[in-house]
């Protein structure tokens, strides 16, 4: 492992921006900062939504079989 992860694992670093905080704990920890300033929210790769239930798709494909395993009657085989 890198130098700076092994001392944002001890405590001497903050876990979320890298800052100093001081002597090592043996723990990760905060200074305090705004953690949702370093988290990146996923953007929405799944523009195809299902017109019966609104689960999301990231493929025509996948949004058809959805319906056609989920939506649709199941088809009998009289044998």
């Amino acid at each position: 492992m890198g130098e700076i992860a092994e001392m944002m694992l001890a405590g001497v670093l903050c876990e979320q921006c890298g800052e100093f905080i001081g002597d090592e704990v043996g723990y990760p920890r905060n200074c305090g900062c705004d953690p949702s300033m370093y988290r990146e929210q996923a953007p929405t790769r799944k523009p195809f939504p299902c017109s019966y239930c609104k689960k999301r798709f990231s493929t025509v494909l996948g949004r058809t079989m959805h319906i056609r395993d989920k939506h649709m009657p199941k088809e009998t085989v009289d044998g």
